[in-house]
């Protein structure tokens, strides 16, 4: 957890929000990557699962929290009113 580099995108379809696939590059990069996976098999195929969630402090699973939150903002920003 004290690693300061690394990366994650996750691909989400512009008109559902479905989860099309994610790249994760750095420590634990398998574990996270897993989490992604899970939600790709859910019935929606989206971030609501893990939105959600709470995930615990301090876990590496954080960063998955924060790349999820910066897309749900991004997607929220795009959706017209």
């Amino acid at each position: 957890m004290a690693e300061e580099y690394g990366l994650v995108k996750v691909v989400l379809e512009e008109e559902t929000g479905r989860i099309l696939g994610a790249s994760i590059i750095g420590p634990e990069a398998p574990e996270l990557i897993q989490q992604v996976v899970y939600l790709m098999n859910t019935d929606r195929q989206d971030l609501s699962t893990a939105m959600r969630s709470q995930v615990i402090h301090p876990t590496i699973n954080e960063v998955l929290g924060r790349a999820f939150s910066g897309l749900e903002r991004s997607r929220n920003r795009e959706q017209p009113k």
